[in-house]
């Protein structure tokens, strides 16, 4: 009674802080425990599934092969068959009947539901279809899309003809209405309250969050230590936000250690931007308080730039990158807005952050409220200097915040000094007697192919279909190589035949003497070049440097009734339709070499006329793309006298992941596809390991008298004029910026750049590491 009388004695404003304290305290213990308790979940959906539910049907096919079926469900949740879940099985189908079996994993009750049946031309036969344990007829109520076709049909089967690369049917019925044998996953209605919190709980977290800091703003609008909770946390929300799909894969699904490992790694960020506002609040006069805040500010933006690079390119920030690509972005304004519409809760975060921090830099304190300041960030410093040290993944980089990533690039900034020991080198350049076939050549420079998308490359996914096919029945070659992390270092190392380094000066006439351009020239060949995007970065001068007699953009007449997709792009079959176009009206008499720059599968990776942003999708559209253009390039007798050459400038800037890392090691970051078409024959070509930087070489081998190559570059053909030996490969990360990878005779090393401290870390043969660095020093010399 004294209690309720006391409460009732104090004021209302006090009341309510009670209150919330009181409401928020069990919401976020709620939050706290459903982030720590685990729902299980078997299967690997991108949902959290309450049910299951029994699926049955006997399928054939006369080729007998594995096919990629995939089953989408729409659900009494999500009514809009867009919004959809999928549930996907490769399974090995016989000329007889193969009984398929699945249970599949559903957020709620079945509403619609379409099978797709792979990407290839082919015929199925399926019968005895049951959902739920219920028998339903496929040629009844039925949608069929345009690449598949009824062919035959009784009361007991239906037989199904695919003409194209997506047939799908869907069935026209409402199971929503049906008594199907759904299993319950979860029995009480608290169990399954906690599913669904679960599944909700990051948007439900930000959101309680945002609101926690409003309310406490009006509460608090003058205790300090609310203002530097207030800048801290949100940053690290925001980049718990980013990182926490990738570092769970790191962690292999442990959130707790995946959590910590983020907020290790990334508060003394936050910590440092709170130092600055404490500064200001020290500080009376106004124009001392323009220094931190000012400092304060400009991190917060470096954090911004941060978060923004990792979320759309997966790797963090280089400091050098903003003096590199400032000027780009005008052109980059659909990466940012993408950015902006995707990551509603980070952008929130962040801005509560800058708010708090200018809020805070703008007041002026008491004394008593100065030592209050000074404890305070002395106590949260503290807590930085006593955090344990988290446990480390096979990817700490994913976690690296932006000051030690800036370390790193003061690292890659030192210059060596005149007496390094490997300052004087250069290369030597060697003679190899070529084939003389003056065939003209084309290049396909495929933004972000990578071989994790090829199955015949042994990668984890299937979306080269295409390409796969007219690899093997022509050349690839199955352990190829980009030598850098953007299109930038792609570009330049085909063109010039030297590898990609940081602080590579690739502006000096030097690094083009040999270049792929001019031996083509020089041999009588004409040379061209085709793109349709705005050039970001350094490529438009690295293409000026490479000097292609022709230059053709996207601001051709052909494109105008072209849309617009990245960079002002236009769809890649619009590019290919256009050098169709040039190949068929070429009269100049002679041989050339052409380069095609694609772009459509530049991050944030939207398929043409769907505005899909989706990579698979993307790289499925330019599969199947490049194929139309090789059927293009044939029919009109391209290949009588001519090759097409198809690679990728880099691999996706998608996670790197411990299944690509346990099957190709660190070095598999680097991994693309090359495909030659158009060879009668292998002319003694062998399948070994090389690079973007020795493509030159065999390209000329093939067509020229002779190959103008550097010592350090490899030709995977029999003969060179001296014994066959393997040279070694390397890798540029983009962070962290001091570290290069060596592939050299199958085993993978680390460099470390460092001035003259520069070194290779692992067991390797003194000359050839002496040979290495002596490289790397001419590549990166001004």
């Amino acid at each position: 009674m004294c209690v309720i009388t006391n409460f009732k004695a104090v004021s209302l404003m006090t009341r309510i802080k009670y209150i919330l304290f009181i409401i928020f305290t069990l919401f976020f213990t709620i939050l706290t425990l459903s982030f720590v308790y685990e729902v299980p979940n078997p299967y690997h959906t991108n949902y959290v599934a309450i049910r299951t539910l029994p699926l049955e049907l006997d399928i054939s096919s006369p080729t007998a092969k594995s096919v990629a079926l995939q089953i989408f469900f729409a659900t009494n949740q999500n009514k809009q068959f867009e919004e959809r879940y999928s549930f996907l099985t490769n399974q090995k189908i016989s000329k007889e009947f193969t009984h398929c079996k699945f249970v599949i994993p559903l957020p709620g009750t079945l509403k619609n539901i379409r099978f797709d049946l792979g990407q290839t031309e082919d015929k199925y036969v399926l019968k005895n279809l049951k959902i739920g344990g219920k028998s339903f007829e496929v040629s009844r109520d039925i949608f069929l899309s345009d690449e598949l076709k009824i062919i035959d049909q009784d009361a007991d089967y239906t037989t199904f003809e695919s003409t194209g690369s997506d047939p799908y049917f869907e069935i026209l019925h409402d199971f929503s209405n049906e008594k199907l044998a759904y299993t319950e996953l979860y029995g009480s209605v608290f169990q399954r309250w906690f599913v669904l919190l679960s599944g909700n709980k990051e948007k439900l977290l930000f959101n309680s969050i945002n609101i926690f800091f409003l309310v406490c703003l009006v509460i608090y609008r003058r205790k300090v230590l609310f203002f530097l909770i207030g800048i801290i946390l949100p940053v690290l929300l925001a980049y718990h936000k980013i990182l926490i799909k990738d570092g769970l894969e790191l962690f292999r699904g442990d959130f707790l250690n995946t959590t910590y490992k983020i907020i290790y790694n990334e508060y003394p960020v936050a910590l440092l931007i709170a130092v600055f506002a404490t500064v200001s609040l020290l500080t009376k006069r106004w124009y001392l308080k323009i220094i931190p805040f000012v400092c304060g500010l400009t991190l917060i933006l470096a954090v911004i730039g941060d978060i923004f690079t990792y979320r759309q390119f997966n790797t963090h920030l280089i400091f050098s990158d903003l003096l590199n690509f400032y000027k780009d972005g005008a052109d980059s304004l659909h990466i940012i807005k993408d950015f902006l519409t995707h990551n509603g809760y980070v952008i929130t975060a962040l801005v509560l952050s800058c708010t708090f921090f200018c809020l805070a830099s703008i007041r002026t304190l008491n004394k008593n409220e100065k030592t209050t300041a000074l404890i305070t960030t002395g106590i949260l410093g503290l807590i930085a200097a006593l955090m344990p040290v988290p446990q480390s993944t096979l990817w700490d980089n994913v976690f690296d915040n932006i000051l030690k990533v800036g370390h790193t690039s003061v690292n890659v900034s030192k210059s060596y000094s005149s007496t390094y020991k490997y300052l004087d080198y250069k290369p030597r350049i060697m003679t190899v007697p070529g084939l003389n076939l003056k065939k003209n050549v084309i290049i396909v420079m495929t933004e972000s192919l990578s071989s994790d998308e090829s199955r015949l490359l042994n990668g984890s996914f299937n979306n080269l279909e295409n390409l796969d096919r007219l690899a093997l029945d022509n050349i690839y070659f199955s352990d190829y190589y980009s030598e850098g992390y953007n299109t930038d270092a792609g570009n330049f190392t085909l063109l010039t035949s030297i590898p990609f380094a940081h602080n590579t000066n690739i502006f000096k006439d030097l690094s083009y003497s040999n270049s792929l351009n001019s031996h083509f020239v020089a041999n009588g060949y004409t040379t061209n070049l085709f793109y349709t995007a705005e050039p970001i970065g350094h490529l438009n001068k690295i293409y000026d440097k490479s000097k292609f007699i022709k230059q053709y953009s996207g601001h051709e007449s052909f494109y105008e009734n072209s849309e617009r997709l990245t960079f002002n792009s236009v769809p890649d079959g619009d590019l290919f339709n256009f050098v169709v176009k040039k190949v068929k009206n070429n009269d100049e008499g002679r041989p050339f070499l052409s380069l095609i720059m694609t772009t459509t599968t530049h991050h944030p990776y939207t398929v043409p006329q769907t505005h899909v942003q989706n990579f698979h999708e993307a790289i499925r559209y330019v599969d199947r793309s490049i194929y139309k253009f090789y059927q293009d390039l044939k029919e009109n007798h391209f290949f009588d006298n001519g090759i097409l050459v198809i690679t990728g400038d880099h691999r996706a800037m998608n996670p790197y992941t411990s299944a690509e890392r346990k099957k190709f090691g660190e070095f598999g970051i680097a991994r693309v596809p090359l495909i030659i078409v158009g060879l009668e024959q292998r002319y003694g070509i062998k399948d070994v390991p090389f690079s973007h930087s020795s493509l030159s070489g065999l390209l000329q081998y093939l067509n020229l008298p002779a190959a103008q190559i550097y010592e350090f570059n490899q030709l995977p053909i029999e003969k060179t004029g001296e014994p066959f030996s393997s040279k070694p490969i390397l890798y540029q990360f983009h962070e962290p910026a001091d570290k290069m990878l060596v592939l050299f005779n199958n085993k993978q090393y680390s460099i470390y750049l460092n001035g003259d401290d520069t070194y290779i870390d692992g067991q390797m043969d003194q000359k050839m590491q002496e040979d290495i660095l002596k490289e790397v020093t001419w590549i990166r010399k001004p």
